[in-house]
């Protein structure tokens, strides 16, 4: 690559930065790209509140 001159550094952030974006697009073919991951999360948080405000609900009825 003549004309493009990067050091060693410029070289490891460019690789690490392809391997990131690499990584990146096999997750989201898997559906387990970090939206997905922290929708679940959400998800699943809201279930437990409202199964723990039903139970109570009907422990203090």
């Amino acid at each position: 690559m003549g004309w493009l001159k990067l050091g060693y550094a410029e070289g490891a952030v460019l690789a690490v930065l392809l391997l990131f974006f690499l990584r990146h697009i096999w997750d989201v073919e898997r559906g387990h790209n970090i939206v997905n991951i922290f929708v679940r999360k959400t998800r699943m948080e809201t279930n437990c509140d409202v199964g723990l405000r039903l139970g109570s609900e009907r422990f203090f009825a």
